[in-house]
C-alpha cells in the first residue's frame, strides 16, 4: 500500500525522523557559532521532531483503539495519557539538571539525548516486530 509507513509495524521508521532531527540540533550547536543560524536550525529541526512524534502518535493511537476491547478503551487511553503526562516533569528535571552540569557542552547533551531517543526507537522497533 502507498501508506505502508503509517502502519504500527513501521512506526519506528517515523520516529527515526525525531532521532535525526535531534542529532542535527546537536551538530549545529557544535559547528555553527551564529546564534541566529542556530535559532533557525533549532526551529526547523524542532518542527521535524514535532511532525515525527505527531505522526507516530496518530499511528499508535489508531492501533490502540483498534485492538483494545471497547469496554477497556477508556481505561487504556487514560493510562497512556497519564503515563505520558507524568513523564514530562521527570524529563524536564533530568534534562535541566544535566543542562546545569553541561552548560559549556550543550551540543553534547543534545547529541546524548538523540542517542537516548534512538535507543528508545530501537526498543519500539523490537516491540512492534512482536505484534501479530
Amino acid at each position: 500500500s502507498r501508506y505502508h509507513i503509517f502502519r504500527i509495524e513501521n512506526i519506528y521508521k517515523i520516529l527515526y525522523g525525531s532521532c535525526i532531527s535531534m542529532f542535527l540540533m546537536g551538530i549545529s550547536l557544535l559547528l555553527i557559532s551564529s546564534s541566529t543560524a542556530n535559532y533557525l536550525l533549532f526551529t526547523l529541526f524542532g518542527m521535524g521532531i514535532m511532525v515525527s512524534i505527531g505522526a507516530a502518535n496518530v499511528v499508535s493511537m489508531t492501533f490502540t483503539q483498534t485492538v483494545t476491547p471497547t469496554e477497556m478503551l477508556g481505561k487504556v487511553m487514560a493510562f497512556g495519557s497519564a503515563f505520558a503526562t507524568v513523564c514530562i516533569p521527570i524529563g524536564q528535571v533530568l534534562f535541566g539538571t544535566m543542562l546545569d552540569y553541561m552548560k559549556d557542552h550543550i551540543f553534547l547533551l543534545v547529541i546524548l539525548a538523540s542517542i537516548f531517543t534512538t535507543v528508545v526507537t530501537l526498543l519500539v522497533r523490537w516491540n512492534v516486530k512482536q505484534v501479530k
